[in-house]
């Protein structure tokens, strides 16, 4: 028998990011699933060929992935946004750093810049691409659209609008095939479906990824990045959650591979986190009750977001369930000591373990004493499994160790990025009286 191999539908991946991404406020609702609609009907009306139809919709349905703030991304549904090619770069700069991702990531890069009369084929020297810019003009239509009146009223005035940009912000032939498009109703009343999300998995043949643990642990470090590089606070936690996770596994008995997925599980223990604005997570004060809402509803999208993609199953199971604690009293389902199996109990402890020992602007990490004392006091309390918290006492030093090592690494990567990128960035010159890491 070879190597273990994950199977990861395409679609359904994208989908989930998408859904998360348009999570962080009630009027995002759906915006990337009807982009990539208009998208892919715009590339069938043109008869691009299979694989431009694949990347652009794979493209459509997590362009704005580099938009981190909910005043970011609400700022681009306006039609005539500003400053909007911001988040198109930090988001190449995420997808580029995975294979599959590699040739979407340009088409991303571009999809707010504008035709120019042709001078936008180019820029800088490098040649952009023609899903660029159908993507650009999907992007704009979802914008145009309205949610105050009925989507038929509004068609020949969403029309007007595509059309005076002919030229100046897009393609001319991109914009008649719009034209030729918008003439029937069943293409507007496709966009305010319910489940659009019904024709575009019957449309678009996006295929399936056969992921080997490294590359799913590629998969996974991608997305770590993107959850975590939200905030200068929380820039290492899953880095550092993984490489505790595996160390304690290790211990455990665990196998190798076992170890490997335990790790992936901890780099997306809190994916759900793409759903929650960096305002929150990089807020000064003391968060509202329902900021403070938004933050537990992390745990309940990193389960829900990925938990029908079989072969991910244990290894989401495991993440998800790290706010859930034995005595039942966890959240967001409620689980106790009899519905939390090992590997769920391993990253419950490992969670808490890294955020006790991570440097917080309002707090230096706690000394092995502190850490060993708070893991005892919850493992006493009910919470947490005592015999693992037996393990980590007894083997503490090169539990921290591999922790700190791994976050050391992640440090460097967010160090290199903030660089060149406007990531988030907090105002030190308060202390952290909100949200910290024990309660992420």
């Amino acid at each position: 028998m070879g190597p273990k191999a994950y199977t990861i539908p395409v679609f359904d991946l994208l989908m989930s990011l998408g859904t998360a991404i348009d999570l962080l406020s009630p009027r995002l609702s759906g915006h990337h699933m009807r982009v990539a609609y208009i998208s892919l009907a715009l590339a069938t009306t043109l008869k691009l060929d299979d694989l431009e139809r694949r990347q652009l919709v794979i493209a459509a349905m997590i362009h704005d992935i580099g938009a981190f703030t909910e005043a970011e991304r609400i700022e681009l549904l306006r039609f005539e946004a500003d400053d909007n090619d911001v988040h198109a770069t930090v988001g190449f700069e995420f997808l580029r750093r995975f294979p599959l991702f590699r040739e979407i990531a340009q088409i991303v890069r571009f999809h707010h810049l504008d035709w120019a009369d042709g001078r936008g084929s180019t820029q800088s020297g490098e040649s952009v691409p023609r899903m660029s810019h159908l993507l650009h003009l999907a992007d704009r239509v979802d914008a145009a659209v309205g949610p105050e009146r009925h989507i038929l009223v509004q068609a020949d005035n969403i029309r007007r609008r595509i059309e005076s940009g002919q030229g100046a912000k897009f393609r001319p032939d991109h914009v008649g095939a719009f034209l030729q498009l918008s003439r029937y109703e069943s293409f507007w009343l496709d966009l305010t479906f319910p489940n659009l999300e019904v024709f575009l998995a019957r449309d678009t043949s996006l295929g399936e990824l056969k992921l080997s643990i490294e590359q799913l642990t590629e998969l996974a470090q991608l997305f770590c990045h993107l959850i975590d590089f939200k905030s200068p606070y929380t820039a290492t936690h899953s880095s550092g959650v993984a490489a505790t996770a595996a160390a304690i596994a290790g211990h455990c008995g665990f196998s190798t591979l076992e170890q490997r997925e335990i790790a992936v599980s901890g780099l997306l223990h809190d994916l759900g986190k793409l759903a929650l604005p960096a305002e929150i997570l990089n807020k000064p004060a003391a968060l509202t009750d329902e900021e403070f809402s938004s933050v537990q509803a992390h745990a309940y999208y990193s389960k829900r977001m990925l938990e029908g993609i079989r072969d991910l199953a244990t290894i989401v199971g495991w993440g998800c369930a790290h706010h859930e604690r034995l005595d039942g009293r966890g959240y967001p389902f409620h689980d106790s000591v009899d519905e939390l199996p090992l590997g769920a109990r391993i990253v419950a402890v490992a969670d808490v373990l890294t955020a006790l020992s991570e440097d917080r602007p309002y707090r230096g990490g706690m000394t092995q004493s502190q850490v060993v004392q708070v893991l005892e006091e919850m493992a006493g309390g009910g919470k947490l499994d005592g015999q693992l918290v037996a393990l980590v006492r007894e083997h503490f030093d090169d539990i921290q160790q591999r922790r700190s090592s791994s976050q050391r690494a992640a440090s460097s990567t967010y160090r290199e990025l903030a660089a060149r990128l406007p990531l988030p960035s907090v105002d030190r010159a308060h202390p952290r009286a909100a949200i910290s890491a024990d309660q992420l």
